[in-house]
């Protein structure tokens, strides 16, 4: 759960709706499964299942990237193509991404928003 300051309120309905697109995004970049959650004006519950971490291919790794980043610019469409380059050579610079983006996964610290 999360409260906002004072209890205030903050969520109207399209912050609402921003939110639990958000919850979604970010919860399936991390593996982490939303069972259920709530948002009401001045906070939000989430209960979330953390699974048991697996190792994970270049290529989901690389999907779970670019849920984040849907709608790329053109920088960052040239970024995405050297990480696969990195990552296809098993250089240095692709293991690095790589425990980056692992660092991120299954963690409900990392995961909240």
């Amino acid at each position: 759960m999360s409260r906002t300051v004072n209890g205030e309120w903050l969520f109207d309905t399209v912050d609402k709706e921003n939110f639990r697109r958000q919850l979604r995004t970010v919860a399936d970049y991390c593996g982490v499964e939303v069972l259920t959650w709530t948002i009401l004006s001045n906070h939000f519950h989430v209960l979330a299942r953390i699974p048991q971490t697996e190792p994970l291919s270049d290529e989901e790794l690389l999907r779970r990237y670019q849920v984040l980043y849907p709608k790329p610019s053109k920088y960052s469409v040239l970024r995405l193509e050297v990480i696969k380059a990195y990552l296809q050579a098993n250089a240095p610079e692709g293991e690095l991404w790589r425990r980056r983006q692992l660092a991120q996964m299954g963690d409900v610290e990392v995961a909240a928003i």
